[in-house]
């Protein structure tokens, strides 16, 4: 009866040592996915925040060369404003210069 007890007790000593082994196993094999889905998740947050990057830089670019060529037709339409402005102010220089030289005629004309 002795000898059957150590044999049990040898027996459940084997069998508990094999099931914490597996569970010491199943324990790292766990580990170890789980530092794999971590590592995967942080290259698709890396790939993420670099595609987003990219992504603000050419907005970025875009921004800017729309905000160049807004500005290039603002000051163009001025430097035609400008040149019209110049121009009838002229004209209304040669007609206010020409008004003058005919009153300044007729003047010499009843003072004549």
């Amino acid at each position: 009866m002795e000898t059957e007890y150590e044999d049990l007790k040898k027996k459940m000593e084997m069998e508990t040592n094999e099931i914490r082994d597996k569970m010491q196993f199943d324990k790292k094999a766990i580990t170890v996915k789980f530092e794999e889905v971590e590592d995967e998740r942080q290259k698709e947050a890396k790939l993420i925040r670099a595609q987003l990057q990219r992504e603000r830089e050419e907005t970025r670019e875009m921004l800017s060369s729309e905000s160049k060529m807004l500005q290039d037709q603002v000051d163009g339409h001025t430097r035609d404003l400008m040149d019209i402005i110049k121009k009838e102010k002229a004209e209304r220089e040669r007609e206010v210069a020409s008004v003058k030289r005919l009153m300044e005629d007729e003047k010499k004309e009843l003072q004549l």
